[in-house]
């Protein structure tokens, strides 16, 4: 059955192109790598890569690793959780719907 809603469903690869499309001429994205390390500076973040050990700084770092996020465990000094019930309850969270307000479908 049908239902009418006002929220909208997004996916994954939409939402992408909504963050990436309005920087993609100001910035460089880098794909297929990792960071093995990062340090806050009074300049900004500096970033070591693990695949080519590029140490580089940057204005901010982005945890857009995923539901393990790597990134966010060094944020935060903690490993993320592995468990089940953590994994249960993040598996519902990525079945509800993302809401994006005036996003075309």
């Amino acid at each position: 059955m049908f239902r009418a809603s006002s929220e909208f469903e997004i996916f994954r690869g939409a939402l992408a192109k909504i963050f990436i499309d309005p920087i993609i001429n100001q910035v460089k994205p880098i794909f297929d790598e990792s960071v093995d390390h990062f340090e806050q500076t009074d300049d900004g973040v500096v970033v070591t890569f693990t695949k080519t050990k590029d140490v580089k700084t940057y204005d901010f770092l982005v945890a857009a690793d995923g539901i393990w996020s790597k990134i966010r465990g060094m944020m935060l000094n903690s490993k993320p959780r592995s468990n089940s019930s953590t994994r249960a309850f993040m598996q519902r969270i990525s079945q509800l719907r993302a809401t994006y307000c005036g996003a075309a479908a």
